[in-house]
């Protein structure tokens, strides 16, 4: 409705001007009484739910955004929490939501980045910020957002450096964001 082409007409006049547009969070955080800033918002979603909560953002890839950020909104239902083995992280560590949804099904090309980790959603979820990080690159994001004191910072910095140089995370993978990344600041 609405949303979707009030979006799509900002997003369009912002590229007009030369900014760069980030809509957020994917995938929807309407209707959450939850501020995932403290807490997990927890969304009890079927498909054709999703598919409404997400037309904002697939009319936003239709005019060409370049970046979108992914919210802490778990999704509640079946298939998503099967499609996890059972373990049913936040949107923003989610393969299933960032992999299969944004990237394959709806076709966007361009960076994700997760809303700040640093964030009571994710520490509910996840306490160690530099396991998040980790979780949030393989789940397919480009790039995560740490706020708060320099040391927070320097942690995740050097778990990801770790988990590319263990192996975790491949260099096949980083590069695939870091193309991404370029394209976006050329």
């Amino acid at each position: 409705g609405s949303v979707a082409e009030l979006g799509a007409a900002m997003i369009k006049a912002f590229h007009q001007e030369g900014i760069i547009a980030c809509p957020k969070h994917f995938p929807g955080h309407g209707g959450t009484r939850t501020d995932s800033h403290s807490q997990l918002p927890v969304i009890d979603c079927d498909e054709l739910c999703l598919q409404e909560r997400i037309e904002p953002f697939r009319q936003a890839i239709k005019v060409g955004v370049k970046m979108i950020m992914v919210g802490h909104i778990q999704l509640n239902f079946q298939s998503v929490i099967n499609d996890q083995n059972n373990k049913n992280p936040p949107a923003s560590l989610s393969p299933i939501i960032i992999t299969n949804l944004l990237r394959k099904q709806l076709g966007f090309k361009g960076v994700i980045i997760t809303d700040d980790l640093n964030m009571g959603a994710v520490r509910a979820y996840e306490p160690d910020i530099g396991e998040a990080a980790v979780e949030a690159i393989l789940a397919g994001v480009d790039m995560v957002m740490v706020t708060g004191e320099s040391a927070i910072q320097e942690q995740v910095y050097q778990r990801l450096l770790k988990a590319v140089g263990d192996g975790e995370i491949s260099e096949t993978r980083i590069n695939e964001s870091l193309k991404r990344i370029l394209k976006l600041k050329g």
